[in-house]
């Protein structure tokens, strides 16, 4: 089941946009050897994104120029995990029982982002230009990774997502009419 709702208004600094989303699902399977039906490995259950948009034009005599700052934030239900393996070693480095089903799972995962474009054309120009900086995960939390053996601790541990990630990037695009 899915659901989706947006929503752009016309404001006298710019354009303001919105849209939230929402999917509910089960993922499973069954084998035809067995009777029942079984988790899937991304069987999160749910998963939902908003986003917040506003596009100022800026002003210019000889090119359209614009600032669009943005912001998303996205929500799942944890991965699925099968059972850990429970006598890990260094002959037998597996975090996890193989044969095992998807029983457990990791935290929700979330995470806010950040994004700032700054764009222009010349009027009638064949180029466009963009600059932008994204900000993934804004808040820096730490999502589950996956879990592994460490020959070290000897024991599993659990490797976070990565964190706040900035991104800087430039494009070009030119029209070749």
């Amino acid at each position: 089941m899915e659901a989706y709702f947006g929503n752009k208004f016309n404001l006298a600094e710019g354009d303001f946009a919105w849209n939230v989303n929402g999917t509910v699902f089960d993922s499973r399977y069954r084998l035809p050897s067995e009777d029942h039906y079984k988790n899937a490995k991304y069987n999160y259950g749910y998963m939902s994104n908003l986003n917040l948009n506003f596009t100022k034009p800026l002003k210019s005599d000889f090119k359209k120029k614009y600032l669009i700052v943005s912001l998303s934030w996205h929500l799942r239900n944890g991965e699925s995990e099968r059972a850990l393996n429970t006598n890990p070693s260094i002959d037998n480095f597996y975090a996890y029982d193989q044969w095992s089903d998807y029983t457990s799972r990791f935290r929700p995962y979330h995470r806010l982002d950040f994004r700032v474009v700054y764009s222009s054309q010349k009027i009638k120009g064949r180029l466009y230009h963009q600059w932008s900086l994204d900000i993934q995960n804004l808040l820096n939390r730490e999502n589950d990774g996956f879990r592994y053996f460490d020959p070290l601790l000897k024991k599993i541990v659990m490797q976070p997502q990565l964190g706040l990630i900035p991104v800087i990037s430039y494009r070009l695009e030119w029209d070749h009419r």
